[in-house]
């Protein structure tokens, strides 16, 4: 009897394909959130004198980390503008979106600080390209995506993207877009998600804690793998890690640090049966090669030298000698924001100022000489 099982036995192992007796080779999956940066992609200081930041180097370091044994996807996570940096104030952005469009994202989310630098008459065509989750067209469909898909050689990747309705209060959204911010419950049930076990769902969220964790128990009763990475507001501690996520179940959350000298990235490694290792890496710039960071630097510097240093009045000798200092009034700061800012009406708090002694005036004088804590757009209703 049991000659006639090794037999039985021999012949299986003989004869049976060898895919039988084989798992299934997953590639790792990582994922590069670029953005982050919060306007300070280029630095103007008091001497008028530019300088770049360390996430010029970040194309280079995707494309040296990028190789056949590994899924990479390249995401842009927001927050890449800042309407208190005064480089990205007066490019309403672009130059953020520009060096943006060189890392070659799959998709990208938006942020309030992004939305706020938009300008409202004309705003850039490529913000509403971006991924806003939990908003709603009022009369037709919403300008922004509300979900992106992604497909890697073992799973799809849904990208999602929910700004807090408490966040949105400044920003002037029905008025260009036309749109109102929902509740991320009632976000999540309009969006319908449908997922299966191999899926992948990444989510930037601009929340709270609570807002996170309701999330959390949304997306816990949904087949698949989700990660949640909150965006703390500036100034403000992040609730989760930057590195090791917090794991409940099927659901991975952490929070992302300020993208100005480091990238994150997080690496996703798939088994066959039971929830993947997943963890996250903060990536310093400074520690990689330049490669060609300076020329994609020196391209965009190029386009805020013509506009910053271009003159708005010479003053002649013979009203002022050029060794006198100049006085920029109140009313004329004033009169400059509101024209900038397309705006109606202008209020300047009074602010300390430094007095500069060239008889030419440029943009670049203006931003650097008077100092401005907060820039408020506010909207007036008046009652007939």
């Amino acid at each position: 009897m049991i000659k006639h099982k090794c037999i039985i036995l021999l012949y299986l192992l003989i004869f049976l394909p060898v895919a039988a007796f084989s798992t299934e080779v997953i590639n790792p999956l990582q994922i590069f959130f670029v953005g982050n940066i919060q306007g300070n992609l280029v630095e103007l200081n008091k001497d008028l004198k530019l300088s770049p930041g360390l996430s010029w180097r970040v194309p280079n370091m995707i494309s040296l980390l990028s190789n056949e044994s590994l899924d990479t996807v390249v995401y842009s996570c927001g927050d890449i503008s800042s309407i208190y940096n005064p480089i990205s104030f007066l490019f309403e952005g672009k130059i953020e979106r520009d060096f943006i469009e060189k890392c070659s994202p799959c998709g990208s989310s938006i942020s309030p600080n992004d939305m706020m630098v938009l300008n409202t008459s004309h705003p850039d065509r490529r913000a509403f390209k971006c991924i806003f989750s939990n908003v709603e067209g009022e009369d037709f469909p919403s300008r922004f995506l509300t979900n992106l898909n992604y497909k890697t050689s073992y799973s799809n990747i849904t990208f999602y993207n929910f700004i807090s309705p408490s966040r949105c209060r400044q920003l002037l959204l029905d008025k260009w877009s036309h749109v109102k911010v929902n509740q991320f419950s009632r976000a999540f049930r309009m969006l319908n998600i449908k997922t299966g076990k191999k899926d992948v769902t990444v989510s930037t969220v601009y929340g709270s804690k609570d807002e996170v964790e309701e999330l959390a128990k949304l997306f816990s009763r949904k087949e698949g793998i989700h990660f949640l990475l909150q965006m703390p507001e500036y100034g403000k501690e992040a609730d989760y890690p930057y590195t090791d996520p917090m794991k409940a179940g099927n659901v991975y959350k952490f929070s992302i640090e300020n993208g100005c000298k480091k990238l994150p990235m997080l690496k996703i490694t798939f088994k066959n049966s039971g929830y993947p290792r997943a963890s996250l890496r903060m990536l310093p710039l400074d520690k990689w090669e330049k490669g060609n960071s300076d020329e994609l630097y020196e391209e965009a510097e190029k386009e805020i030298r013509n506009e910053i240093f271009k003159p708005l009045r010479v003053i002649s000798t013979e009203e002022k000698a050029s060794t006198s200092t100049n006085y920029l009034s109140k009313e004329s700061h004033a009169f400059i924001i509101k024209n900038n800012i397309r705006c109606d009406v202008a209020f300047v708090l009074d602010m300390s100022q430094e007095h500069f002694s060239e008889n030419v005036i440029n943009v670049g004088n203006i931003i650097t000489t008077v100092d401005n804590d907060r820039i408020y757009k506010l909207r007036l209703l008046s009652q007939l």
